[in-house]
Formats: C-alpha cells, structure tokens, sequence
C-alpha cells in the first residue's frame, strides 16, 4: 500500500519518476517503488501493468552511495493477480544514486509509454465494467498484445472479439494511434469474417481516447445484446459439425467503420 515514510533513496527515485510524468510511491510493505502510467493513482496504480523498483546498496564498491537497482514490470494475470513481465532496468555496474535513479527512471518512463495507447483503451472498457479476471483477457505475445473479450454461448462455451491496432498490437503512443480493429472468433479459435469495428486505414493517426471510448462502446453493445445465439444453421441438425461463420450463434451489432 502507498506510504509517506518512503527511505531516502526512495525518495530520489520517486523524484526522478515523477519529475518525467511517471506515477510513484512506496510500498512499505513489500518494500519497493510502485510506478505506474499518467492517468492513474496510487490508490488505483494496480489496476493494469506498472512496475516495481528495487535497489541496494553494492558492499564491495567504496562509495555509500553506490547502488544496484532493478526495476521489473508486472502484467494482469486475472485481477488481482499479476506475473512478471520484463526486466525494465538492471544496474550493469554500480553508480551513485543520483546516476541510477536518472537512467532507471528513463527507462521506466519508456516501458509504460510504450503501453500508452492500451491503458487509454483499458480505461474506456472498465467504464462498462469489463476488466481482467471477469470478461477481459489479455493476450501477450512477442508479435504484439490483443485484448480479448469472450461472449458466452448456449451450449457453455464462448466466441471472442479481439482488439488491437491493424498492426495486431496495443504497443504504441496514442499521439501515433491509427485505430483499433475488432476482429470476432468463434469458439475455435476461427476468424469470422471482416473486422467488426474499423477505425482509420492503419496510416493516418486517430485520437486515441475517443476511438478507445467509441471501441469500448461497441464491446458493451455487444455484451449486452438481446439476443438468442440459438444455432440456426445446419450444425443443429448435424452433432459434431462446427458452425458457421454466419450461424445466429455469433451475430453481433451492425459493423463499424470510421
């Protein structure tokens, strides 16, 4: 939990975060720094991907000062649990404080830029409750991270619609946004059809919290939508068919395209 009562090296480190826009504090519990993205705070800093910064002091180096940090990213796991993502910052050789808490704060600063774009988009989806650990998975993968949404089908199981830019990621500044795409699965993993929601044309940028806003609309509609997703086509005659694509099983709102 956030403290005032943060160690004197804390200190420096949190200065240098906040100083470059980076959400901070320190954690007397676990005894670490908490960094998070603009636009949360520390009451809210663990409600999607952030950093914890630890460092200590090198016995072999004559300075006091000297210092190795380690700062390490956290991902969603299913909130509120979370797994190990990156190794953001890692002291190569010992430095003064000051040096080191500069070049760590560069780098978390980097890391939680790169996942701008996608924290805009958690914000919009959470304010239709549709959040890690309930209906939203998030997919990471070294081509690039998806949020997936799953809608429940008659028979137990779920389709999907999963969002990223056309590039297939969520890892880019929102000043370079060039639009989500929703693209809809069936319970096999299939692709059905074109994309659902199709902002932008994949090269002129699109302000990224209101096409996250318009996107997230869109998934609420589609969660909420009154409908049967009865079988309709010639699987229900036929046990152990896969559906079609077109089955009433997977109809959703009409497509979007901005």
């Amino acid at each position: 939990m956030p403290s005032t009562t943060a160690p004197d090296g804390a200190s420096t480190l949190i200065s240098r975060l906040t100083a470059i826009g980076v959400g901070a504090f320190w954690d007397s519990g676990d005894k670490w720094i908490v960094a998070y993205p603009p636009g949360r705070t520390d009451d809210t800093a663990l409600n999607g991907a952030h950093i914890t910064v630890t460092w200590l002091r090198d016995p072999h180096m004559p300075a006091a000062d000297r210092v190795k940090i380690t700062a390490q990213a956290w991902v969603p796991d299913g909130l509120p649990d979370f797994v190990e993502s990156d190794t953001v910052y890692s002291t190569q050789t010992p430095r003064t404080l000051e040096e080191e808490a500069t070049a760590c704060a560069a780098a978390v600063a980097e890391w939680l830029t790169l996942r701008l774009a996608a924290s805009l988009l958690s914000d919009a989806l959470t304010e239709y409750d549709i959040v890690p650990g309930k209906n939203l998975h998030v997919r990471y993968s070294a081509l690039g991270d998806t949020y997936d949404i799953l809608l429940p089908l008659p028979d137990g199981a779920h389709f999907r619609l999963s969002i990223a830019d056309q590039d297939g990621s969520l890892k880019h500044l929102p000043a370079v946004h060039t639009g989500w795409t929703v693209r809809a699965y069936d319970e096999y993993y299939r692709l059905i059809g074109d994309p659902v929601y199709l902002a932008g044309d994949g090269y002129i940028y699109v302000d990224c919290a209101q096409d996250s806003a318009d996107v997230a609309a869109y998934i609420a509609d589609a969660l909420t939508a009154n409908v049967s997703r009865e079988c309709d086509c010639a699987a229900k005659s036929e046990p152990g068919r896969q559906h079609d694509r077109t089955c009433n099983r997977y109809v959703l709102p009409p497509r979007v395209l901005r």
